[in-house]
């Protein structure tokens, strides 16, 4: 091949010129036709085109150069040689004329062809600049394939998303709605107890009768933290959240205010961290996710035990690392990845109650000001929970 460089040292340059053109090009239709227009332009041919395999075994003029584009839409030949000799006779080529084909192959497989018609012969140094052609066609064809496959699953996986959104937008307005509407059979329920107790107390005061209303007044309490559970959930992912810095000494001492009785009727230790430091947040948000986090740490500790909980905070960066360290009964390896979801309890009501949406109101909270959440714990051991959001 070395004496063919200087004889053709033109068409190779400009071969490469088209190579790059060709390469940098990745719409479909579009390399279609840089190959077509490159094989009439790169050895002066009549026409040119390029034939693909149409999935039937037969091949069609894909991309053509120098002939009526109407007419090769029609054409459909087999995947033989004498498709040559078919597309000679429908174009109505010339005796005078020459046509020569070349093969697009990937994986040595053959994909198509590559037709030139021209009037003279072609030489040796533009058979081979032709062949190299139909080289660089099957790379950018199979790389225009892959980008057409990237484009469209990118478009299905945005509609994916995008449904997604709607349905999770929709499953937050159905949680809304019935939480709403719960509360009204929850108050009649409340208020029928009331009045039972009010007219007939002395007869609720013995048999089973106090025992009764006792399940009925425990169970309306459970429905009422639910509820108000539910409605928190959904108001995070529905509410506009304006971020605005906030004082983190603040939102912890109004977080433990609420949960003042609990903590000293198990006689718990809350030791906080004198050097807390200032976050761009959401005030209410935050104290309701570190007045869950404190509530689950005095919560959960062994019987008898009195809970002890460290809070901290330190400077990581452009971030504020928010973490409350419990000594209570810790959290198994293998449940760390559930902690977060809806309505997910590790332990019995009857041991630890609760709602199960105390975790899930955390991270969608913390995600909702641009931060994140987690944990890490080990069984028997105590947990540490961690906030993380930007410094203010």
């Amino acid at each position: 091949m070395a004496d063919l460089i200087p004889e053709n040292l033109a068409l190779f340059k400009r071969l490469a010129v088209i190579n790059r053109t060709i390469t940098a090009s990745l719409g479909f239709e579009e390399v279609l036709g840089l190959i077509a227009g490159s094989g009439v332009e790169i050895v002066g041919a009549a026409s040119c085109l390029v034939l693909l395999q149409d999935g039937r075994g037969g091949l069609r003029i894909c991309a053509a150069q120098g002939i009526d584009p109407t007419l090769a839409a029609r054409f459909v030949g087999p995947m033989e040689e004498s498709v040559l000799g078919q597309l000679q006779q429908y174009l109505s080529v010339a005796h005078s004329q020459n046509i020569a084909a070349f093969p697009i192959m990937s994986d040595l497989i053959v994909q198509g062809i590559l037709v030139v018609i021209s009037d003279a012969p072609l030489s040796e140094g533009e058979t081979w600049l032709l062949s190299a052609l139909a080289d660089q066609a099957a790379i950018t064809l199979g790389n225009a394939h892959l980008h057409e496959s990237l484009i469209s699953r990118e478009g299905m996986l945005q509609e994916e998303v995008a449904r997604s959104r709607k349905l999770a937008g929709e499953l937050e307005a159905m949680i809304h709605s019935v939480a709403q509407d719960l509360r009204a059979p929850l108050q009649t329920l409340t208020g029928s107890g009331k009045l039972l107790l009010d007219e007939y107390g002395e007869q609720f005061l013995t048999g089973k009768g106090r025992e009764y209303l006792t399940h009925i007044a425990s169970g309306a309490r459970k429905m009422e933290s639910l509820i108000e559970d539910l409605l928190s959930y959904s108001h995070l992912a529905r509410a506009q959240l304006i971020l605005e810095p906030v004082d983190l000494e603040g939102v912890v001492l109004e977080a433990l205010a609420g949960l003042e009785s609990e903590i000293k009727s198990k006689g718990g230790l809350i030791r906080v961290d004198p050097s807390l430091f200032k976050v761009l947040g959401h005030r209410r948000t935050l104290v309701r996710i570190l007045g869950n986090l404190l509530s689950n740490a005095v919560k959960f500790v062994g019987p008898g035990k009195p809970p002890v909980v460290e809070v901290k905070a330190e400077l990581l960066g452009e971030v504020v690392r928010v973490s409350i360290e419990d000594n209570g009964i810790g959290i198994r390896a293998s449940d760390l990845n559930r902690l977060f979801a809806v309505f997910e309890r590790l332990n019995r009501m009857e041991d630890y109650p609760g709602t199960g949406i105390g975790l899930a109101i955390v991270q969608r909270g913390v995600e909702r000001m641009g931060g994140r959440c987690g944990v890490e714990s080990e069984l028997g051991k105590g947990s540490r929970f961690w906030i993380e959001l930007r410094a203010a």
